[in-house]
């Protein structure tokens, strides 16, 4: 995600006019400890990587002034979805972000089990032999990402980083 969707002009240009950026390794060896490069994609390794994989170490968490989560974006998403989650991000306050999350999960349920229903063969088949299949994916995933945002809402981003943290450091990476 650094490498390439963080990298992103359009990610930069507008996490630079609108946000205050932080970043918070909680698990560093799972990227090969500290001070490990972070693996090389090619573009077709990438174009076949699932938007929304690597939900259990990568996450986008958006807060409202007073470090309170007022958005939570889990896994990797190519830059295109991910400034769309942050303009969603931007649309939200502490009144309506719930009913704004659980509407998108259900938007994001509804378009993949659509698509799975337009498609049954498509979900037989291989990530990498499927737009369709990738597609559905990431639908599954977005809106895994919206139910988990409405869930830890308006929690303090320092209080859950550290609750991550105890978490990640309790599983074993291998």
């Amino acid at each position: 995600m650094r490498s390439v969707t963080f990298a992103d002009a359009r990610v930069v240009d507008l996490l630079n006019a609108k946000f205050v950026v932080a970043w918070n390794n909680h698990n560093p060896d799972l990227d090969g400890g500290a001070g490990a490069r972070q693996p090389r994609f090619t573009a077709e390794e990438l174009e076949l990587y699932p938007e929304g994989g690597g939900g259990g170490n990568v996450r986008a968490i958006v807060c409202l002034p007073d470090g309170r989560i007022v958005h939570y974006v889990m896994g990797w998403f190519r830059p295109e979805r991910l400034v769309e989650e942050l303009e969603f991000a931007l649309t939200l306050d502490e009144k309506d972000a719930r009913e704004k999350h659980d509407a998108h999960a259900r938007e994001h349920a509804e378009a993949q089990a659509t698509l799975a229903k337009d498609h049954p063969r498509e979900m037989t088949r291989d990530f990498a032999q499927s737009a369709i299949r990738r597609r559905h994916a990431m639908l599954g995933l977005q809106a895994q990402t919206h139910a988990v945002a409405a869930g830890v809402l308006l929690q303090a981003v320092d209080k859950h980083l550290d609750e991550v943290k105890r978490h990640s450091s309790s599983r074993a990476f291998k």
